[in-house]
C-alpha cells in the first residue's frame, strides 16, 4: 500500500508547492537581498504554474476561486479549461526561463544576441505568430465561458458580452497569425497591403 495520499500526488498539489516554495524564496531574497535566490523563486513559481497548466489540460477542468469571504468561483471544463492550461504553461515556461537565465546571468539574463534577433524581421514574424497564437488560446476561454456561465438563458444572455469579445480578440488574433505569416513567408505583399491600406486612408 501506498504510504502517499492520492492528492499530493496530483499536479495541482505539485504545482501549488512549487509556486508557494517559489513566492516564498523570492520573498525572502528581497529580505536578505540575494539576486540569485530571487531568480530561483521566480523559477519555482514559473514550474509550479507549469505544473497547474498540465493539470488543466490533462483533467479537463480548472477553478478560479476569488477572496475566501466572497462566495465566487469560476469552474472551466472541456477545451476551455484546456485551453487555460496551456495559458498557464506557456506563462509558466516563461517565468522559468527567465528565471534559469537569470540564475547563469543576473546582469543580462536576455542575451544582446536574442533581442538582435527578434528585432530582425524573421525574428518578428516569430513573436506576432507566438503572440497571436496566445492570445487566441486565451479568446477560446472567454467565447466557451466557464460551467457558471451556462445553464439557462439569463446566464447565458449575462455572458454574451464576454463571448463577443472573446469573438473580437480571436479574430485580432488570427490577423496577428496572418501578418506575422505574410511578413515571414511574402513580406512585399504585406508592405502592398499596408500601402494601399495607408492610401485608402489618406484619400478619404
Amino acid at each position: 500500500m501506498d504510504p502517499m495520499p492520492d492528492r499530493l500526488k496530483s499536479l495541482d498539489a505539485i504545482g501549488g508547492a512549487l509556486a508557494l516554495a517559489g513566492v516564498l524564496t523570492f520573498a525572502l531574497s528581497t529580505y536578505v537581498r540575494l539576486t540569485l535566490l530571487g531568480s530561483l523563486g521566480i523559477a519555482l513559481l514559473g514550474a509550479g504554474v507549469i505544473f497547474w497548466g498540465m493539470d488543466a489540460v490533462m483533467e479537463g477542468r480548472i477553478r478560479f476561486t476569488r477572496h475566501r469571504h466572497i462566495r465566487f468561483a469560476e469552474t472551466y471544463s472541456g477545451l476551455a479549461a484546456r485551453a487555460w492550461g496551456l495559458v498557464f504553461a506557456v506563462a509558466g515556461f516563461l517565468l522559468l526561463g527567465f528565471g534559469l537565465l537569470s540564475l547563469t546571468n543576473p546582469r543580462t539574463p536576455v542575451s544582446n544576441s536574442l533581442l538582435s534577433f527578434f528585432k530582425t524581421a524573421v525574428g518578428t514574424s516569430v513573436l506576432l505568430i507566438f503572440g497571436g497564437l496566445l492570445g487566441g488560446i486565451y479568446a477560446l476561454t472567454l467565447i466557451f465561458g466557464s460551467v457558471e456561465q451556462r445553464g439557462s438563458i439569463a446566464r447565458d444572455l449575462l455572458s454574451l458580452p464576454s463571448r463577443l469579445w472573446g469573438l473580437i480578440v480571436l479574430l485580432l488574433c488570427l490577423g496577428l497569425i496572418i501578418v506575422g505569416m505574410l511578413r515571414f513567408v511574402a513580406p512585399e505583399v504585406l508592405d502592398n497591403l499596408i500601402n494601399a491600406l495607408i492610401g485608402s486612408f489618406q484619400s478619404s
